[in-house]
């Protein structure tokens, strides 16, 4: 209720990905042999092995996911837990994956992937037309992501009710970012941004703008909600979102502490109720 979700009376009309064993996809899944997906149900095998290395090798629609899980949709790659995160390669070859559906407003760590950890790498992929409804840490491509993010693009819708919500990604920790971007209408409530929520640690980002919409509460941003700990880095970067909030709201980043910014600037009207407001 109050979703453009499906709502079905028929518990029929819901469906469950096609069983496909990671073992049956051609390659072997390493570096120099990745598994290949080329079907949504193959795409979906990646959860039964974290530590592999996939490559997609054609676009992929994923609007019949929307009725998966009893309307839930797509099921993350990855959470949170010891042994339960993405700790490998996808490399989407430059093809375009449509129409990504995720329904789970109280569930945390939704994206395409829930939790990609710091030995992960996550390259040449393009989102097209997200819907993204989730809890805390949540991201068209990731809820959460420590590693290597490498021309990624994303475009559609991510909300929440919760913090750290993101175009590109809910929270980003000692990661690093390179030729990314957003072009979202994003909902959250702290911790919100066109690009990425809150970052953390020693990440870095390069080349890297978001453009669309943030509405948030506080520590709200173009680009990055907040950027306070640590010694991060953005270099070479814009925002052309439009961003409103309450206190700490900035057109590229709603609060910078002992972080570092380089060469970056931000167009869109900022709007805010409290402290701290500013393009």
């Amino acid at each position: 209720e109050g979703s453009d979700y499906p709502v079905f009376q028929d518990l029929s009309q819901y469906a469950l990905p096609q069983a496909v064993d990671v073992a049956d996809l051609e390659g072997a899944g390493t570096a120099d042999d990745p598994y290949i997906a080329t079907t949504i149900d193959e795409l979906n095998a990646m959860r039964q092995v974290l530590t592999a290395t996939y490559q997609l090798a054609n676009d992929l629609d994923l609007a019949d996911t929307v009725i998966w899980d009893y309307g839930r949709g797509w099921e993350p790659v990855g959470t949170a837990g010891t042994g339960k995160y993405f700790a490998g390669t996808f490399d989407g070859g430059g093809y375009t994956i449509r129409n990504l559906h995720i329904n789970r407003p109280a569930t945390s760590y939704q994206g395409l992937f829930g939790y990609a950890a710091t030995s992960s790498a996550l390259r040449h992929i393009r989102l097209l037309d997200v819907n993204v409804r989730g809890g805390y840490y949540s991201g068209g491509l990731a809820g959460r992501a420590d590693g290597v993010i490498e021309d990624v693009s994303v475009t559609g819708d991510v909300l929440s009710g919760s913090s750290h919500t993101g175009g590109l990604i809910g929270y980003g920790g000692s990661a690093t970012l390179h030729r990314v971007s957003a072009d979202v209408t994003v909902q959250g409530t702290q911790y919100a941004a066109g690009l990425v929520g809150y970052i953390n640690g020693h990440s870095e980002m390069r080349h890297a703008y978001a453009a669309g919409s943030v509405e948030g509460t506080d520590l709200v941003g173009g680009l990055v909600g907040n950027l306070y700990w640590g010694t991060a880095t953005i270099s070479d970067s814009y925002s052309r979102a439009s961003v409103s909030g309450a206190n700490n709201v900035g057109g590229l980043i709603g609060a910078l502490g002992t972080a570092s910014l380089y060469r970056s600037y931000s167009t869109g009207v900022v709007s805010g109720t409290g402290d701290n407001v500013g393009g």
